[in-house]
């Protein structure tokens, strides 16, 4: 995907050249590593302090590792939505919009307009 973002999936705990799978600092500080299956590298370190409890570090890599996953669901859906007809309907244009805006974010394109499919 030219200029776009690494395809998934993506895993946490990823074996990493450079780091280990998961590190415990000083202070409570400590990070994982969020890698690329298909693409074989390092994408990004989750990292948090003394401050957060450890479900919320899980929970934020856990979120991290199914952004991909997320955004091809989140694509397909509002697709199979618009294509069967649904968009115009009243419910239906406030979530299309809502995922819009979500989908835009994750890609840095531009927001669909009303008639865009």
């Amino acid at each position: 995907m030219k200029g776009g973002h690494t395809p998934g999936p993506w895993v946490e705990n990823g074996i990493s050249d450079w780091y280990p799978d998961r590190y415990e600092g000083r202070g409570g500080a400590s990070w994982t590593i969020i890698r690329s299956e298909s693409a074989d590298h390092d994408l990004a370190i989750v990292m948090t302090t003394r401050h957060h409890e450890d479900e919320q570090f899980d929970a934020n890599a856990r979120l991290i590792t199914a952004a991909p996953d997320l955004l091809e669901a989140l694509i397909r859906m509002s697709n199979e939505v618009r294509l069967c007809g649904y968009a115009g309907e009243t419910g239906f244009e406030v979530w299309l919009a809502a995922a819009d805006e979500a989908i835009a974010k994750a890609t840095g394109l531009p927001l669909k307009s009303q008639g865009d499919s």
